[in-house]
């Protein structure tokens, strides 16, 4: 049978042993044949000997002997029916773990599957069926001895990995105990499975007492009073789903913030004490809503005073100003520049010089300085302004180097002081006509005249008044002001103003307004006082009445957080809106009384069809409560709740419409956010199916930096965070040390001599690192300990490092910030105040005591503030007070202060009150600031006002008198060019026949003086033309229009019709701009056509360009010509002036006159440059259309 085998195989194969390849693969294999049969041992050890070495052994026991001395690579033994030793043989082998991976091939000749499967279940990896063939016996070998190699590869790699898996896991758990953050692990039903040693400190028990022990048994507080962590907890292990959340611990007392995560196992739970934080953040808000609080004050004090503050950094040159700026100047911040010369350029050029002086003076020997200069606005004219300042800071040298100050608007100031000037020239004059109380007196007081109203409505004669003092006619709360005003006016020659009580013969006292001037000059014109008295005791009832209604009501419009409207029943017609209109729509409440369109304009497009449905008339007189949408100026939305009713008069009948508008923009948002939220979590919990393991996700998600590294200083672990913070990869930072990644050599030293002193000492530190990355520099507190192996040696550290850039940062922006406030608050000359509720303490800066006229050494109480005002506004202000603490209102109010020497200044202050949690009153501060001197502005301006408007009645009479002689002159004109221009036309006529029927009969003198007899009526005609055009200037207005000037040009030259040989050109970029076309066409045209007119050749050439000059445009007409001497440059724009011979008809020599009035009435001006022989140039500007 063998023979059979072999002869069959041979004959099949004849090539397969010189067809395979000869590469020795398995050169090194030892093949163990089993089998008692020498015809097939010779026929295998023949195929396989070639590659590998064969040891034949005959029977199972020999095969288990010389296995047991020497290990082969494989083994090939042949299963007989006879005889399935071969079988035990398999079993042995693989029950012996040195045996137990040598790859068994089976040769039979038995085909069977059930001895196949028999054979295969005790071990065998493979069985060959006999005849097999040469080549996949080699085949078959070669594949199990890569089998078993690549399966020997397999488990030493398994076993590698597990070891390097164990020190990952050694590493990872060290890391844990080492790390400040707490972690622990808890399985499905709540009991720690790992603690680490950070959440025993924090949680203040030992690892026994949390292993294995339920959480909410150990900790019941969450169940009990259903904090938020047992909620998020509770959630995360049912939903499978991430949270993180911040959470306090009434029985630790601390605020811990947690991250957990779902497992295969449970839930990994990440938490830190974040108490300290929590701490700091409620004393930042708490500093941060001081210092907003002050800003705000700061900014409507500002305001209040129209002023604008600047901050000035000589050392850079950088000046930051706030936006009163724009409110004064009216430059934006983007259009000013910060550097101290673009102030100094926009400073008035006779100003400068004396600017300049004053700040040299002033830096060297004071620390503050105050100047009066005019400033140009961004429309081009000039403001007054007080500009006052005070050095914040000197340079070693004793150089200015920082300066702080105000900049207040003073125009109105100096105007008002100029035009009592004017009025108390006008009062010299006033006589005993006017129905008002006049009086005379000299300098001491002696009166020397009362007029008749005084004597009828005081009940006083001359005498009697003489005889009782005018001192005596003065209410006496009132006198000593009075007497006060008396003197200074007296010292500074100003007029003064009084409101006080006068004294009549009955005894009663009546308001009045009493004002008075001292005029003369003690050389020429005698010192007398000039003054008159009006009676307001009706006035002062009546405002007294209205004011205390209109404050009651405005109280109650105003405290509310809604809007409450008013409106008419029947008309389209708003009759009151509440402030809160503005805070809410963030727009001009007056607005709504012109234009009620305004209010339905600003509700959203695809809400306003429906507002208008439900707001018919019917509707509304059934009440309405709508819901729509509202945007505000910057484009936002705001939900509106409208409610409203139906208010009847008397008769019951309907009249007017109330209604209150409430902000609910917060409660639709929640409820958005709600679905947002449910939906979001079905989203997650898609996402979140597969969960990360523990430990990646600590790593993975922690923001804090983590990193591991050797005695050498080498990086050989670190997480994500750490490398994004130092914005490289992995691989360029893994292996590699400090001074190789940072920026600052200097950084990196720092931290490599840190990093020595741990790993030397063995002691744990905690250190703040500053560090210049590449993102820019960021502050760490870092927390390093040593690393050790088993043996207890220190190989390395561990670290981990919290990114506090942003709180070092705040906290620095926080002290620099209240710096500049104090020092602008300084330099503005305001004083601040706060008023600690709890412990009654009031305190005061020293600048707020100046404003009372009180000492800086004086202790100051609420009492001692409210006895400082007038008596009249004690009661007033107690109340603002109150109502600013009770009903939550900002403390903004005006009064009056009597300092200790008798005299009266008003003060205007602003504040508001700050709560603790529930609500309680806890601080009131605010600001305070003089406006004595606004007060008395605006009295007087009010008294010019009056003024200004008699002067305006009668420049009114006299507009309506010089228009009807306009109209007239106009007719005259047009008669006069009528008349004049028949005779004419007919006197050319009549030349013109008398020339074409005599002919050339007519000798030539006579034909000479005939054409001269035509050209003088032809010069005549366009003299009358001329002047027509001329008188019709200032009376024909003209439309305005976007002008193309190369378009108009073109259209002036086609019409003047140039000679040929004339040259006409235009300079590039000729505007396109609005403007009136008529008058601009005419200047062009009369410029033009004298150009070519009085060129002197027919070859000239005349160039048009025009200049960019902000506001205006500047044009230029230039030629070639014969020119124009300096002597007559005025000359030629003066009418019926002309430097030619006045004989040609051409030459009427009121062009120009035109043209000049023209450019004149249209803003802008005119210039002439010329010499003979050299050309002519006009130049005019135009203004911008705007």
């Amino acid at each position: 049978m063998r023979k059979d085998i072999m002869t069959e195989n041979s004959r099949k194969n004849q090539d397969a042993i010189t067809s395979t390849h000869n590469t020795a693969t398995f050169s090194t294999a030892r093949i163990f044949l089993v089998d008692e049969y020498a015809d097939l041992q010779v026929y295998i050890k023949r195929l396989l000997s070639r590659q590998y070495d064969i040891e034949i052994v005959f029977n199972g026991i020999k095969a288990l002997n010389a296995i047991a001395q020497q290990r082969p690579d494989l083994v090939i033994m042949s299963l007989r029916l006879s005889n399935l030793e071969e079988l035990e043989l398999i079993k042995q082998l693989r029950a012996n773990p040195y045996t137990r991976e040598i790859p068994i091939i089976v040769l039979s000749v038995l085909a069977g599957e059930d001895i196949q499967q028999k054979t295969l279940s005790v071990g065998a990896d493979d069985y060959m069926i006999e005849p097999f063939g040469e080549r996949e016996l080699l085949a078959r070998v070669e594949a199990n001895l890569k089998i078993t190699k690549m399966r020997q590869k397999a488990q030493e790699r398994e076993q590698q990995l597990r070891f390097e898996t164990e020190a990952v896991q050694q590493r990872i758990s060290d890391i844990l105990e080492s790390i400040t953050d707490a972690f622990v692990a808890v399985d499905h039903q709540w009991r720690y499975i790992y603690v680490n040693g950070q959440a025993t400190r924090l949680l203040h028990k030992t690892r026994e007492e949390l292993l294995g022990n339920i959480v909410w048994e150990v900790f019941t507080e969450g169940v009990e009073l259903n904090m938020l962590a047992y909620r998020e907890l509770q959630r995360a292990m049912r939903e499978r789903v991430g949270v993180k959340f911040e959470d306090y611990s009434p029985t630790l007392s601390t605020w811990f913030y947690v991250h957990a995560y779902p497992i295969p196992e449970g839930l990994a739970v990440y938490f830190q004490d974040i108490t300290e934080r929590k701490q700091i953040e409620a004393t930042l808000r708490e500093s941060q809503e001081r210092l907003k609080s002050a800003n705000e004050r700061f900014e409507l004090a500002a305001t209040a005073v129209n002023c604008l503050i600047y901050d000035w950094d000589l050392e850079k040159d950088i000046v930051e100003r706030t936006e009163g700026l724009t409110r004064i100047l009216g430059y934006s911040p983007e259009e000013a520049d910060t550097s101290a010369q673009w102030w100094f350029n926009i400073c008035h050029p006779e100003d400068q010089a004396r600017i300049q002086n004053r700040t040299n003076i002033n830096w060297i020997t004071q620390d503050r300085w105050t100047a009066e200069y005019r400033v140009r606005h961004k429309d081009g004219y000039y403001i007054n302004v007080l500009d006052q300042g005070i050095i914040a800071k000197r340079d070693s040298q004793g150089n200015p180097i920082r300066i702080v100050g105000s900049t207040t608007d003073i125009t109105d100031k100096k105007q008002a002081e100029q035009n009592y000037r004017e009025q108390g020239l006008f009062l010299q004059n006033i006589t005993n006509n006017v129905p008002v109380l006049l009086w005379t007196a000299q300098p001491d007081g002696i009166l020397e005249f009362v007029s008749q109203p005084w004597i009828d409505y005081t009940g006083m004669d001359m005498e009697q008044v003489s005889q009782q003092g005018w001192q005596n006619l003065i209410h006496p709360d009132d006198l000593a002001e009075t007497v006060k005003r008396w003197n200074k006016a007296a010292q500074t020659r100003q007029p003064y103003e009084m409101t006080h009580r006068l004294k009549r013969s009955d005894g009663t006292y009546h308001w009045c307004i009493s004002r008075a001037v001292l005029t003369g000059d003690e050389q020429i014109t005698p010192l007398r006082w000039v003054g008159s008295a009006v009676d307001i005791d009706r006035q002062k009832k009546a405002e007294t009445a209205l004011g205390e209604s209109e404050e009651r009501f405005r109280q109650m419009a105003e405290t509310i957080e809604v809007v409450f409207w008013l409106s008419d029943a029947f008309e389209e017609k708003i009759l009151y809106v509440s402030p809160a209109y503005e805070r809410i729509w963030g727009r001009d409440r007056e607005e709504l009384y012109t234009d009620f369109n305004k209010l339905i304009e600003t509700i959203y497009s695809e809400d306003q069809e429906r507002v208008k449905a439900a707001a018919t008339r019917d509707r509304l007189q059934e009440g309405l409560d709508i819901e729509y949408r509202i945007v505000r100026p910057d484009g936002s939305l705001r939900w509106i709740r409208d409610r409203s009713y139906l208010i009847q008069d008397a008769d019951g009948k309907p009249y007017r419409l109330a209604g209150f508008a409430e902000d609910i923009t917060d409660r639709k948002q929640t409820q958005q956010e709600r679905q947002q939220t449910l939906q979001a979590l079905v989203e997650s919990e898609k996402a979140l199916r597969q969960s990360l393991a523990i430990l990646h996700t600590i790593n993975e998600a922690t923001p804090t930096l983590i990193y591991v590294k050797d005695r050498q200083g080498r990086i050989i672990m670190g997480n994500p965070a750490l490398f994004r913070i130092l914005g490289k990869p992995e691989s360029e930072i893994i292996g590699y040390t400090d001074p190789e990644f940072y920026v600052n050599p200097a950084d990196a030293d720092v931290i490599v001599e840190t990093d020595r002193q741990i790993m030397e000492t063995g002691q744990m530190q905690i250190i703040e690192e500053t560090l210049e990355l590449p993102q820019g520099k960021s502050t760490f507190l870092s927390a390093k300990s040593p690393y050790y192996d088993e043996s207890g040696k220190i190989i390395g550290l561990i670290g981990v490092s919290f990114d506090i850039t942003d709180r070092k940062q705040t906290a620095q922006a926080l002290q620099e910030s209240e710096e500049r406030l104090r020092v602008a608050l300084e330099a503005a000359r305001l004083g601040m105040w706060y008023w600690e509720l709890e412990s009654d303490t009031l305190t005061w800066t020293d600048q707020c005591k100046a404003l009372f006229g009180l000492s800086t050494d004086t202790v100051m109480s609420y009492q001692v503030f409210l006895d400082a005002l007038h008596p009249d506004d004690r009661q007033r202000t107690n109340e603002a007070v109150n109502q600013s603490i009770e009903e939550h209102m900002n403390y903004d109010i005006e009064y009056r202060t009597i300092w200790p020497d008798g005299t009266i200044h008003w003060i205007a202050a602003k504040g508001n009150c700050l709560y603790d949690s529930t609500g309680k009153p806890i601080r009131l501060l605010g600001v305070a600031i003089d406006i004595t001197e606004r007060k008395q502005t605006e009295e007087n301006l009010y008294q010019t006002t009056q003024e200004l408007r008699e002067l305006n009645t009668e420049l009114s009479t006299a507009t309506t008198i010089l228009e009807e002689r306009n109209q007239e002159l106009d007719q005259f004109v047009y008669v006069v060019s009528h008349d004049l221009k028949a005779p004419l036309r007919a006197i050319s006529n009549l030349s013109q026949w008398i020339a074409d029927d005599l002919g050339d009969q007519l000798p030539e003198e006579n034909q000479q003086q005939m054409q001269l007899l035509q050209d003088r009526v032809s010069r005549m005609e366009n003299l009358i033309d001329g002047l027509l055009n001329y008188s019709r200037i200032n009376r024909i207005e003209t439309a305005i229009e976007t002008v193309n000037t190369q378009e108009l040009l073109e259209e002036i030259i086609d019409s003047l019709a140039p000679p040929e040989s004339f040259s006409i050109l235009f300079k590039p970029e000729l505007p396109i701009f609005k403007t009136a076309r008529l008058p601009l066409s005419q200047v062009f045209a009369n410029l033009i056509s004298n150009a070519i007119k009085h060129h002197g050749r027919t070859d000239g050439e005349v160039s048009i360009w025009a200049n960019d000059l902000g506001h205006f445009y500047q044009f230029a007409v230039a030629d070639n010509g014969q020119g124009i001497s300096p002597e007559n440059h005025e000359k030629v724009f003066a009418i019926f002036q002309t430097l030619g011979s006045k004989e040609s008809k051409n030459n009427t020599g009121i062009g120009l006159a035109i043209v000049k009035k023209l450019v004149e009435k249209n803003g802008g001006k005119i210039t002439l440059e010329s010499q003979l022989g050299q050309g002519t140039t006009f130049r005019f500007t135009w203004p911008k259309f705007r």
